[in-house]
């Protein structure tokens, strides 16, 4: 670890850390080389590296570390401290006898966030400068430094070393704690850096607003953010707030980010101080992946981001993950399970199939004692222990296993793409996909870590194995058991079973969408979604309640006390259902269920082994998937093209060419900067991309193809536009709320009822004297007859359907919906101006041209 010291000259940045500090020192070592990267960082260490510890701080950017002066004893505060001082004392006297003209101390806890050009201006001027951390006076600010080590800067003149000499005699003395704020008396030539972008620290930011300018750089009331000291009690603080009468959203994106690079730059081999999160748990219990930090390769192929959430700002996935997804549009997921299970106030929680946390954080606010993570899923438990690093203000570990009925190891992989959570695991053998992961019996960690009152299971059909893995311990001590409880015949064994181990059961079920949800999303991503679990309790005790937010959303709580009656709520249980559903009222709903065959016939064979009985002859049978030939023909296309080519592909080519027409075509209709836009069937993006730069409104993408939605969010990179996929042929916003509905080749490949369908719920979204644009084929344009012969000679019984439509159809629709044709345009002429990029919009220099469909441009009339 140790390096020969060099012959130095030039500037220098000094900082000195005990080892506890590492991952602190590491932030400050990543942060200063990515801004000054010629900088001579020295690493001066107040004690010995502990054992087991294997890393070599020159990876880290460091480029020359002088160790500790003396052996010190771990644990006592007082030498500790004393410890630090004497260590900076020897390093000031060394770095004075290297030849080192200029010198910067910064803490180690320090994270450099813009360059420190002024401070190195100022010393060509200045033998001496100091950085106040207080800047205005408030009430008990007597009691406070105006100056501290963070932020130190001298150059080597008569001055600068007099001043260092003297420092470094207080430092070994143990006088240094208020010393600096004498030195402006004590020195000449001392210049005072009075800039509320340096020295920021969590103690301050009661007088420093911090912000972020239009160009995306963080302010501090108004100057650039320059240095920032996190390590000022950030994880022994709690969870960072989100107060904003104190904090603004800067301010906590600052605090998470510092935390979170905290957990990157972690090792469990360091010893703890209070910067860093206290956990009881084992090391091994520790250990695991965890996010790159900069500068070190990512193991994780899955892409990867923050969002805002009720629980802190969280790490998640951003492909069509359920949970991630939910985070990124509401920031929360099931928020009504959390609150259930926090009102039982239950002191050590067992969270078996953490994922991405959001129970363990849900549950936190009943204020735990200790709570354990358990993930299989390494990529997801690399994002888990970041997580709670950042936002868990509970004693916790977090442990990368599988939790099944014998120790072991076993291999293991996402069962879907669209749902990580669902890890299947196998026995290992050669060839079998996924890592190999421990596997450990709930019997085991509770000798390892203690017992629980709470026992929360997500383990994809093992519920059984896991319980019977401590039986005995369970069925004489009763925990509150939480558990997953799908549509499934495993969900009525478990409830067998925890009879049998004498427990009282409830069932609880909830609606996936909250109305009152973090980010206030109106966005249904799941209709009529409900999610449900079992509830296992003592008998004797009270009885538990449903939450009464959780109520008034329609969550309930009901008592099981057969298998019979299980089967019973389970099939009473929405899962899912038509976006239209979403907005109808109770009686309309009523109306739709009295119209449905007779619900005995099917529950008959619900969970029950026996096969539904066949329709009746003429019964009229439902559900033509007009997305899956699209699903399947966009999955090959992607496969033999790869992704970029492949999405231009999938909406039919010429991506940039043709989304610059549609745009063109919006904006000649109207389009402006406080309009709403709802783009049915919006593909990969082709209008979208060309619409992000250009329109500040609000923007609604639906289609029915995930992978297309997905790529359509990445690449216009709007977090205010919201992407999704809408089943049937609705549109799930509410009534007049959009001033455009666009179909650009949809109504080209559906059935004239479908397209008839779809428009009758544009007229409900569109504003009054709102328009509705759609492009369509019809046989009168000779440039389009060869899609229909192509049409006629593919033979395959799952084409993409080529519709074709005719005018006096339009004409008929459009008095039957009350609806306005404005115009129709051939699509073989000319209609559409497009400017060349940069261009006023005047029109001056405009080419004007054709879409290739032709288009209808309707109005909803104003009510009279």
């Amino acid at each position: 670890m140790m390096q020969e010291t060099p012959v130095a000259t030039g500037l220098c940045c000094l900082t000195v850390w005990r080892f506890a500090q590492l991952p602190q020192a590491r932030i400050l070592a990543a942060t200063l080389k990515r801004l000054h990267p010629a900088w001579h960082l020295v690493a001066a260490l107040a004690d010995a590296p502990p054992p087991g510890l294997a890393c070599t701080l020159s990876d880290d950017g460091f480029d020359e570390v002088l160790p500790a002066p003396t052996p010190q004893a771990a644990g006592a505060t007082t030498q500790a401290a004393s410890s630090r001082d004497a260590a900076h004392a020897a390093a000031l006297q060394h770095l004075a006898e290297a030849g080192h003209d200029r010198i910067v101390v910064l803490a180690p806890g320090v994270a450099v966030l813009n360059p420190l050009t002024p401070l190195v201006d100022l010393l060509a001027l200045h033998p001496i400068v100091l950085v106040p951390h207080q800047l205005v006076a408030s009430e008990g600010s007597a009691q406070d430094d105006i100056f501290t080590p963070g932020c130190v800067a001298f150059r080597a003149s008569a001055e600068g070393a007099r001043f260092a000499a003297e420092w470094g005699r207080h430092l070994r003395h143990g006088q240094a704690q208020h010393w600096l704020d004498r030195v402006p008396v004590l020195f000449d030539g001392v210049h005072i850096l009075k800039d509320p972008g340096w020295q920021v620290s969590r103690r301050n930011l009661a007088e420093r607003t911090l912000a972020f300018d239009s160009a995306g750089r963080l302010l501090a009331n108004d100057h650039l953010l320059r240095t920032f000291d996190g390590s000022d009690r950030v994880a022994d603080a709690g969870p960072v707030p989100v107060d904003p009468l104190r904090f603004s959203v800067a301010a906590h994106d600052v605090l998470c980010w510092y935390r979170l690079e905290v957990a990157r730059f972690d090792d469990p081999a360091l010893p703890r101080e209070d910067a860093r999160p206290e956990s009881p748990a084992p090391a091994a219990a520790l250990a695991g992946p965890m996010p790159a930090p900069p500068g070190r390769p990512a193991s994780s192929p899955a892409a990867q981001g923050t969002t805002p959430t009720r629980y802190g700002v969280m790490r998640c996935f951003l492909d069509d993950d359920l949970i991630s997804r939910y985070l990124r549009v509401y920031g929360e997921w099931a928020h009504f399970e959390t609150q259930l299970l926090a009102s039982l106030r239950c002191a050590r929680v067992f969270d078996i199939g953490a994922y991405l946390g959001t129970f363990s954080l849900g549950v936190a606010v009943s204020e735990p004692d200790f709570v354990l993570a358990v993930e299989a899923n390494p990529e997801a438990h690399a994002l888990l222990r970041a997580n709670l690093a950042r936002n868990l203000p509970a004693p916790y570990a977090t442990l990368n296993a599988a939790v099944l009925q014998d120790s072991g190891a076993v291999t293991g992989a996402p069962s879907a793409v669209d749902n990580r959570g669902t890890f299947t695991v196998h026995a290992p053998s050669p060839g079998a996909p996924g890592p190999v992961i421990p596997a450990r019996t709930l019997a085991e960690l509770r000798a390892e870590f203690g017992p629980y009152d709470l026992l929360k299971l997500d383990v994809e059909g093992s519920e059984r194995e896991v319980i019977r893995s401590d039986a005995e311990w369970i069925a004489a001590n009763k925990p509150v058991i939480w558990a997953e409880c799908n549509e499934h015949p495993d969900s009525l064994a478990l409830f067998s079973l925890l009879q049998a181990l004498g427990y009282d059961l409830w069932f609880y079920r909830f609606p996936a969408f909250n109305p009152d949800n973090f980010l206030a999303s109106g966005q249904r991503l799941v209709p009529l979604g409900h999610e449900a679990g079992l509830l296992a309790v003592a008998p004797g005790g009270p009885p538990p309640t449903c939450p009464p937010e959780a109520a008034r959303a329609g969550a309930e709580l009901v008592r099981v006390d057969s298998v019979e009656s299980l089967r019973q709520a389970l099939w009473r249980t929405p899962r899912h259902g038509d976006a239209r559903w979403d907005f109808l009222s109770r009686t309309e709903l009523l109306g739709l269920l009295s119209r449905q065959p007779d619900e005995a016939r099917g529950y008959d064979a619900f969970l029950s082994g026996r096969a539904a009985p066949a329709p009746a002859t003429g019964e009229r049978v439902t559900g033509r998937d007009v997305g899956a030939s699209y699903r399947n023909d966009v999955a090959a296309i992607l496969q033999a093209y790869g992704e970029q080519e492949g999405m231009s592909m999938a909406v039919g080519g010429q991506f940039e060419a043709v989304g610059q027409i549609e745009c063109a075509l919006l904006f000649q209709q109207g389009l402006h900067d406080q309009a709403s836009i709802i783009d049915v069937g919006c593909g990969s993006g082709r209008l979208a991309s060309q619409l992000k730069d250009r329109f500040a409104g609000r923007y609604v993408g639906i289609d029915v193809v995930p992978a297309l939605l997905a790529y359509a969010e990445r690449i216009c990179n709007r977090p205010d536009w919201r992407f999704y996929q809408a089943p049937g042929f609705a549109i799930p916003e509410p009534d007049d709320s959009a001033d455009f509905v666009c179909f650009f080749s949809v109504f080209t490949h559906l059935l004239h009822e479908e397209s008839y369908t779809y428009l009758q719920d544009a007229k409900r979204v569109c504003k009054p004297g709102g328009r509705i644009l759609f492009s369509f084929l019809e046989f009168r344009i000779p440039s389009q007859w060869p899609m229909f012969e192509l049409a006629v000679a593919d033979t395959r019984p799952d084409k993409v359907l080529n519709q074709f439509m005719s005018r006096d159809a339009i004409e008929a629709w459009a008095g039957h919906l009350g609806l306005e044709i404005l115009a129709i345009h051939d699509g073989d002429k000319p209609h559409i101006d497009l400017l060349p990029p940069g261009s006023a919009a005047s029109g001056e220099g405009a080419t004007r041209v054709s879409l290739g469909q032709s288009v209808c441009v309707l109005t909803k009339r104003a009510p009279a």
